[in-house]
């Protein structure tokens, strides 16, 4: 927000100004009242030299156990195709602390549009038959050259890598900035994929990632313990310090944005607000994160 001072300015002994003393004006140059500013979460300008806060009060991403029911199969049939659409690798994996290695393949890319992405195959999914034959313990090579060489129609079984069903997650539009109000202009918003909880978090845990393919790409890699280079995402522990503004709508021109505000304690002065052309991803994102914060 910006901070417009009243002259003459009149401040107490202590140095700090009463809030009749300044005319406080939101990301979209609306101006607030003082009850909207009495009830926010504290935020002050920024001073003579001083840049605006890079994020902080992040989290690490952690894989999450799997319950049996959580451990998903699923078959793919391809009727003649002898291009897949999709990059099989070799997966090592070993039992516990033992030196014992086991190869696995796994789907490492799923090119789109194409016949294993018409067909529902998911990345990071491991290979488990070829045609009813067994091949989760088979060596990689071997695996692929059955998947190459066997007859049309190919059927192949899958286990999935762990990708949560009942993770909320979604596109949604983000502005990360001074205010609590959504930005004057559409193009002030950025497009990034959202995700609670989910395999590599907790439930309260909120990750935001540039696209849905980044965050598919970090379970692969965290479940093959490869380090996560290259991928940009933030992601928050929502507790209760955190505070969150109720939804509201904005309007651009034929486009309507249902957003809500979150601030995080850790950041001085910018507000996260996330929103959607979609008002129903919008309010079960935020019936989400109203589980684990404080109403604004």
């Amino acid at each position: 927000f910006e901070v417009v001072p009243k002259p003459p300015l009149e401040r107490r002994q202590s140095g700090s100004m009463r809030v009749e003393e300044l005319d406080i004006w939101g990301d979209d140059g609306a101006q607030m009242t003082k009850d909207e500013i009495r009830r926010r979460p504290s935020m002050r300008p920024l001073r003579p030299g001083e840049e605006e806060d890079e994020e902080e009060g992040e989290v690490q991403l952690e894989l999450q156990e799997r319950t049996a029911a959580q451990v998903e199969t699923y078959e793919v049939v391809f009727p003649h195709e002898s291009k897949l659409g999709m990059l099989l690798e070799r997966a090592d994996e070993w039992e516990g602390n033992s030196a014992s290695r086991q190869e696995r393949t796994v789907v490492k890319m799923v090119i789109e549009n194409g016949a294993a992405d018409s067909r529902g195959v998911r990345l990071g999914s491991k290979l488990l038959t070829v045609n009813s034959e067994d091949v989760s313990t088979r060596p990689y090579l071997e695996a692929l050259e059955m998947v190459k060489t066997m007859p049309r129609p190919l059927t192949l079984k899958f286990e999935n890598c762990g990708f949560v069903k009942d993770a909320s997650q979604d596109y949604c539009l983000v502005r990360k900035a001074q205010g609590y109000y959504a930005p004057q202009q559409y193009k002030q918003w950025s497009r990034q994929y959202f995700v609670i909880g989910g395999a590599v978090a907790k439930g309260n845990v909120l990750q935001l990632y540039s696209s849905k393919i980044d965050f598919e790409q970090v379970v692969v890699n965290m479940f093959q313990n490869r380090p996560i280079t290259g991928i940009e995402f933030k992601a928050y522990k929502l507790g209760l310090s955190f505070k969150c503004g109720p939804c509201r709508e904005r309007h651009y021109g034929g486009r309507t944005i249902t957003y809500f505000w979150l601030k995080n304690p850790a950041s001085k002065t910018k507000v996260l607000k996330i929103g959607s052309e979609n008002a129903a991803v919008v309010t079960a994102l935020y019936a989400q994160v109203r589980k684990y914060t404080t109403a604004g």
